[in-house]
């Protein structure tokens, strides 16, 4: 499903990529946070109560390798582990693995590439 009806509206596609403008700029309005926030909430709100590990082997300036083990209480709390800085963000859902999703986040250090993964339900 796409969002948005114009060029001056912030557009979501299924995989959560920013459409870009003719110049290759996110196109975004004054509710792109909302808007994103909302679909994070309506993709994730089924993990609430999870745990999940965050693994990367490109993170940060100096591509470091890391993980990291969360629990999601809130569908907020998939942004606590993001750079403290301005960033962007594309989100991609395996369509083979169910609790499985790629995120690429680019900053002004770089573009770092992280796998999360959810824990099964016993």
């Amino acid at each position: 499903m796409i969002k948005g009806t114009n060029r001056n509206e912030f557009i979501l596609d299924d995989n959560f990529n920013y459409l870009l403008d003719d110049e290759g700029n996110p196109i975004l309005d004054d509710y792109a946070w909302e808007d994103l926030t909302d679909e994070i909430f309506e993709e994730f709100r089924e993990h609430i109560g999870k745990s999940y590990v965050v693994t990367s082997k490109n993170h940060g300036w100096n591509s470091a390798v890391v993980k990291g083990k969360f629990e999601l209480n809130d569908t907020s709390d998939i942004f606590k582990w993001f750079p403290d800085t301005d960033w962007n963000v594309v989100i991609k859902k395996r369509t083979n693995a169910k609790n499985t999703y790629h995120f690429k986040i680019s900053e002004h250090d770089g573009t770092s590439n992280y796998k999360i993964v959810f824990k099964r339900e016993d």
